[in-house]
C-alpha cells in the first residue's frame, strides 16, 4: 500500500508578518527542477503552462512578500508565503 498523502496548510502572525505555509508529503522536488522552479514557461508536466509558480511569485513580491520553499524526497515540499501585515492602502 502507497502511504496517505496530505497536504497542511499553516497560518500565523510574527513581527508584523502574515506567513503561510503549505506543506505536502510527497517525494520532494527534483534538484534539477528545484533551481528553475519559480522561472516563466517551466513545467514538467505534458499539459501545463509553465506559469503558476511563476506568477504566485509575482504576486506575492508585488505585495512586498517573499515565496520560498525547501524539499527533500524523505519529507516532501514546503511552501513559504511571507507578507506584510498592515491596515494601511498598499499602492503599488
Amino acid at each position: 500500500d502507497a502511504p496517505h498523502k496530505y497536504i497542511t496548510i499553516c497560518t500565523r502572525l510574527s513581527n508584523r508578518q502574515v506567513i503561510l505555509t503549505v506543506t505536502d508529503n510527497g517525494s520532494g522536488i527534483a534538484p534539477d527542477v528545484a533551481s528553475t522552479l519559480f522561472d516563466l514557461l517551466r513545467t514538467t508536466k505534458k499539459e501545463g503552462m509553465g506559469i503558476g509558480l511563476w506568477l504566485s511569485r509575482t504576486i506575492v513580491e508585488s505585495h512586498q512578500g517573499t515565496i520560498e520553499f525547501e524539499t527533500s524526497a524523505a519529507t516532501g515540499t514546503t511552501f513559504k508565503v511571507v507578507l506584510p501585515a498592515t491596515t494601511e492602502a498598499l499602492i503599488y
